[in-house]
């Protein structure tokens, strides 16, 4: 799956950018008819680089938190399987980094080197009380790069597609949006609405603009 088919698949990212496109149509024509105050136009290209801002930005947080929300409930899948399987071990990991400072929990983060998903598992669990975020990610990041995630094939598929999708928003980010298949910044999207309004020739204008209408 290429990048672009992930927001060509996205119904809701599809119906608000399309959305946009029409208004923007709608935008041109009344700038090209001369017939509408400029001022007037100024707030509909304001208006529509403004609501484009807000669907990419909610979008793109909805998204990131529904990929993890996903990524998160494999690996506890897998946890629990661990957990039921050695319970002895699993108390005795527990108390070993409970009983451990944050310093040396970070050593051993620092010095980690195992194939135990389940003392991996709980090592992590023990940083993200402690709110050893940094630490944590680097547990987890170990555990992949190792292969140490303890899933099925099937699940494994699954789990590196996610991890492929928030990499592709991470990187996007919210100031950018996929038009045409590339990356437009919404700043020079910005800058062209405002190009197309301040074009705009009208000594006579004899109708206002419906904002209503955007």
């Amino acid at each position: 799956m290429t990048y672009t088919t992930i927001f060509k698949e996205d119904a809701e990212y599809q119906s608000f950018t399309n959305e946009y496109l029409r208004k923007k149509a709608r935008f041109e024509e009344m700038a090209q008819q001369g017939l509408y105050n400029k001022e007037h136009l100024k707030e509909v290209a304001n208006k529509l680089h403004k609501d484009l801002e807000t669907n990419v930005k909610t979008h793109h947080q909805t998204r990131i938190e529904t990929i993890e929300k996903r990524m998160d409930e494999l690996q506890k899948v897998t946890q629990k399987t661990r957990y039921a399987e050695r319970p002895g071990d699993a108390k005795e990991f527990e108390m070993r980094f409970k009983l451990a400072n944050d310093y040396e929990l970070q050593n051993m983060v620092q010095d980690l080197d195992t194939t135990d998903l389940l003392e991996i598992t709980l090592l992590r669990m023990e940083l993200k009380n402690r709110n050893l975020e940094q630490q944590s990610e680097r547990v987890k990041r170990y555990a992949i790069l190792n292969k140490l995630d303890g899933m099925t094939e099937q699940q494994q598929q699954e789990q590196e597609e996610l991890q492929y999708q928030l990499g592709v928003f991470s990187t996007l980010g919210t100031r950018n949006i996929i038009l045409n298949d590339a990356p437009v910044p919404l700043d020079n999207i910005g800058r062209e609405l405002s190009k197309t309004a301040n074009q705009v020739v009208n000594d006579k204008v004899i109708r206002d603009v419906d904002l209503n209408q955007f």
